[in-house]
This record gives C-alpha cells, structure tokens and sequence, in this order.
C-alpha cells in the first residue's frame, strides 16, 4: 500500500481509538461521582446523633383480652444470665442442688427450712379454721411449723442407694420420701425453666429477691371471694290441722357461702395451715404448702365464676275474668291443642290431660306470650296485673311481693249506761288491717347445657267476703266484721330449658259481693242481691342468661 493510502487510514484510526477512550472515561467518572455521594451519605449518617428509644411507647393496635395478668417483679432474673446448662448424675437432695446452683450461677440460691420438709407433712384435710378478731394474728408469725421430717437437709438414703445414684443409676425403688426429696439435674436452657420445673417437681414456689434466688414451700395468699357480704335467706312454710291430724310444709331459700366455704376450707388445707375468711373486705387469707394454696385458689376460682352468672326472670301474672260459660275452669288440655304460631304447652299429670287442673299444676311453655293471651280469651277476660323483671346470681334468691291493705270495722262495742238512764260512755270502735295479695320467691340454680333450675315458692291469699254479726238493738248493740280469707301456698321445683317459661295453673278465687236495692231502710230480706265472679291468676315466669 502508498505511503498516500497509509496516513488517512492511520488518522483514522487514531480518531476511533480516541473516541472510545473518551466514552470509556466518562461511564468511568459517572461510577466514581456515584460512590462519591454514597460515600459522603454514609457518613453524614454516622456524623448523626441517634435518638433514644423511648422507655414508653405507645401502640394502638386493638388487642382484646380475657383477663389481666400482673407484672410480679419478683420473678425477675439477672440479664447476664440467659441460659444454663447443669448435668450432674445421679439425685440428689435439695440442700445439695442449692450449692450446685451456687457454684455455677454466682448467685445465693436459698431453700427455707419449709422447703426441706417431706412434702407429705403438707397433706390436706387436718385444718382448723381461724375465726374472730384474733384470727388475725394468728397468721403474723414468720413460717408455720409443719411435721418433723426425715428431710432435714442431708441425704437420706443408705449408703449403697447413694452410691448407685451417683454412678448415674436410672432405675431404682425409691421410697415416697425419696421421690419427694431428691431430684435429678440434668437440664440445658434458659434459668428461669430450670427453676420452674425445680418449683414444679419439688412443689415449691421460687422468686428473686434481694439478688438472691429463694425456694419456699410456705406462701401466704390473698384471695378475692366475688359476693356480696352476708347472705340473703328466705323460708316458706304451711301448715294445717284437722281433725284427724295435721301436716306441715316448709322450704328454706337460699344459703350464706362464706359459711360453706368456712365448712369445706379445711378439706383442702393441711393441718400445718390456716385460713381465715373476711366477709368485710370479701377476701380469703390462706397460710400454707403452695400446692394447698393452689388448690383453694382454684376451689374459690370455680365459685366466683359460677356465683357471678347474672339470671334474668321475666315475671308475668296475668288474671282472667271467666265469663258465664267458662265458670268450672279453664280447659288447659284444649288451650294446648288450639295453639297457634308453633307454639308449646306442655305438662305432665292425668289432670292437666283432662283438662280439670287442680291448684299447683305447672306447664312448660315455649312462644310468644301474646298467642297464649289469645288462647285464654275464650275464657274471659285476659288483664295483666303485675309484670316485672328480677334479677339474681345463681343460687341466690330474690323475693317478689305484692299487696293490697284494707281497714275493716274489727268490732263495735256498745255504750254504757247508768241506772238513771244517763249515759256515761259512747259506742267503741275497734278497726284492724287486712293484708291480701300474692308473695314470690324465686331460687335459680344454673345447669350445664343452658337449663336452669328454678325453685318458686308462693303464698297467695284473697278475700272472700266480709261477714257481719250484730247483738243487741239500740244503744247497745255491738257489732263484729269477720273476714273470710282464701289463703294458698305451695313451693315447686322445675328444671327447664331456657327459651321456656314456666306457668303455675290453677290458682282461682270466686270473688262475692253483694248489692242493696233498697237504699232507705235495707229491711226486705229480697232486697240484697249477691254477685259472684270466679277468677283464675295465671302466673309466669321466664328465666334467662345475661348474654345468652
């Protein structure tokens, strides 16, 4: 190739070699100044001061819980002690495992002289109670003084036992004391499951105090009894006599719980414990072996949640005036076949069948209580008298009573006359009160799957009529108002579903009045005219859960 070809081509290719030099550089600046800034970003960032974590943050995020559980700060350990790992064949006593723990943690690990009894000195049923205002310093001593043991803080097995244990034995005949006594250390992982399963197996409660680690066997306990002071109690009792003999009916409603649990408390505490009840404060102070103590806890547990179950009863008494074809009774047989709307009456007995219901019969009914209303208006006419609603714990009872009070002329003593026909003392007059109505009481008791049992006790009482009887004439006449009373009383025990409601039949009265026509003198015997209605009072109750 000329020499004239060789120097274009040359520059040629000096222009390309320069061109991509330049692109070269430039992608190369472009990195350069982009680590530059990361650079300078990073250590503005570490120039900065960080901001403290605050002690206390707030988080609103909606949590629901079913109970509280509280802080104890005596279950807190050292931070410098995560885990532990301690294997040491064999068992061994708890005296000897506190030195073991010693040694490795650096920290006192205690075991109070309760804590090295036999825990069989704590069995419970041996308790007496504490009562009166000196219970209370029964329970200002230090530590109870339990059995004498064998356990007294050195090994307490025979020497060859011992000696096998310590070869790391896994298979022996221990004694009851021996398995309650001595304890294997074969465990890795965080310090406080150690000492939980160490608590757990030797029935001792441990806490960290004073930077110390303490095993006792003997706490104190407070415990909060959810009931009001006192006790709400009731009794219903009836009686009659004849002339061939007599007969009684009587029935107690209600009951005190702080006496029951005065009764059962010593069933579960040892005879080393004692116990004493507040009904003031409604707490219970329990003084013994943590698993004793436990157990009441979770005796008075079971109460709180049954006793604080809220029992609503609806309350309905309804009285029907019967009309002139309806006066032998309500047919109870037929208003439950001529039902509507699906709804239920139903009873057991040949009585209510029949449809003759006798006083005291009772009926479970399930609907609306306006189609039972529409029923009974073939009877007559359906008036509500009383409708309310009571509210109640279990078992606690809750009273209901409605009267009428009447003042009635109880007698009419006559004047009095000297012998010379002067008078020295008018007529007196002598009134007393007649008290009528209807009481009720009502006991609910809650049964597993949703049914209640109800004890209703009632007293209905009405009047008759008010008979007069007259002596003498004139002046000294004497006249007397005697009234005639119907009085019934009956207690019934029923379990029902709830969604029912419970009718107690048969309770009827015949009211009778009588009419004067002639309003001058009242001296025709055919001027009185006597008026009678006959009434039945249907009664019914309807018991529900608060929050069913």
């Amino acid at each position: 190739m000329s020499p004239f070809y060789l120097r274009p081509l040359c520059l040629a290719m000096a222009l390309g070699l320069q061109a991509c030099s330049s692109g070269f550089d430039k992608a190369n600046d472009e990195v350069h100044r982009a680590s530059n800034e990361r650079s300078q970003q990073a250590q503005t960032l570490a120039r900065q001061v960080k901001p403290m974590a605050p002690l206390v943050s707030e988080e609103k995020a909606v949590r629901f819980t079913s109970r509280s559980i509280p802080l104890v700060r005596s279950a807190m350990l050292p931070s410098h002690i995560e885990s532990i790992t301690v294997r040491y064949p064999g068992r061994h006593s708890l005296s000897t495992i506190a030195d073991i723990l010693t040694r490795t943690l650096g920290v006192v690990v205690l075991m109070t002289p309760d804590a090295l009894q036999d825990p069989r000195s704590y069995a419970p049923g041996r308790a007496a109670a504490a009562t009166g205002a000196g219970a209370n310093a029964a329970l200002l001593p230090g530590l109870l003084s339990p059995g004498q043991s064998g356990a007294t803080g050195g090994d307490p097995m025979p020497q060859l036992t011992n000696q096998a244990l310590q070869a790391g034995a896994s298979r022996l005949n221990l004694t009851p004391e021996q398995v309650g006594t001595t304890f294997e250390l074969n465990y890795s992982g965080p310090l406080a499951g150690l000492l939980d399963w160490l608590a757990s197996q030797a029935q001792l409660r441990w806490s960290y105090e004073d930077e110390r680690i303490v095993f006792r066997r003997v706490v104190t306990q407070y415990i909060q009894v959810k009931t009001l002071p006192g006790a709400l109690k009731g009794s219903t009792s009836f009686s009659s006599n004849i002339s061939s003999g007599s007969s009684s009916l009587s029935s107690e409603l209600g009951g005190d719980l702080w006496a029951a649990l005065q009764a059962t408390l010593p069933l579960l505490v040892s005879g080393s414990g004692q116990f004493y009840l507040d009904t003031r404060l409604g707490m219970i102070t329990v003084r013994d072996a943590i698993a004793n103590v436990k157990e009441v806890e979770r005796y008075v547990e079971q109460i709180n949640q049954l006793f604080l179950r809220q029992v609503n009863i609806q309350v309905e008494i309804i009285q029907v005036d019967m009309n002139t074809e309806a006066q032998s009774g309500i047919d109870w047989g037929e208003v439950s076949r001529t039902l509507s709307s699906g709804a239920i009456l139903r009873s057991s007995g040949p009585a209510f069948n029949a449809g003759s219901t006798t006083s005291g019969s009772i009926g479970l009914y399930r609907g609306d209580a306006q189609v039972l209303f529409k029923a009974l208006e073939r009877y007559g006419r359906v008036s509500n008298m009383y409708s309310a609603v009571l509210n109640t714990l279990h078992r606690q009872p809750v009273p209901l009573s409605v009267t009428n009070s009447k003042t009635y002329l109880r007698s009419i003593s006559a004047g009095v006359v000297s012998t010379a026909g002067a008078v020295s003392s008018g007529p007196t007059l002598s009134v007393a009160d007649l008290n009528t109505g209807f009481t009720l009481s009502l006991v609910p008791a809650i049964l597993d799957s949703n049914r209640v049992l109800l004890e209703s006790s009632i007293g209905i009482s009405s009047t008759r009529e008010l008979q007069q009887y007259s002596t003498g004439t004139g002046f000294g006449q004497t006249v007397l108002q005697q009234p005639n009373v119907d009085n019934f009383q009956n207690v019934q025990r029923v379990s029902m579903s709830l969604g029912e409601t419970l009718v107690l039949l048969g309770y009827q009265y015949e009211e009778a009045r009588t009419t004067v026509t002639d309003v001058v003198r009242d001296k025709i015997p055919a001027s009185r005219l006597g008026v009678g209605s006959k009434k039945s009072v249907i009664i019914l109750l309807t018991p529900s859960l608060s929050g069913s």
